[in-house]
């Protein structure tokens, strides 16, 4: 018998300045990083937290959108989907 199981949502808004586009360096005081956020942009980062909502099936889908005032908004990350 197969559950009947509501999925949720959730929304993530952060302020992220122009240059969230370059790499930054990673403090590993208490816990390791993962290699995949070893210099790496804050944008990057956070399209590899997208793809692993899905990936590791927290989430069906997830997209990332980025906007400033200056150059509007972009979606560097197409809506991912759980298949």
């Amino acid at each position: 018998m197969e559950a009947n199981l509501n999925h949720g949502w959730v929304i993530f808004t952060f302020r992220i300045p122009s240059e969230s586009l370059s790499p930054v360096k990673n403090r590993e005081p208490y816990f390791k990083t993962s290699k995949e956020f070893h210099n790496t942009s804050y944008t990057d980062r956070y399209k590899e937290f997208c793809k692993r909502l899905v990936r590791e099936r927290l989430y069906d889908s997830s997209c990332l959108l980025i906007a400033n005032s200056d150059q509007g908004s972009k979606e560097p990350l197409k809506k991912l989907i759980r298949k």
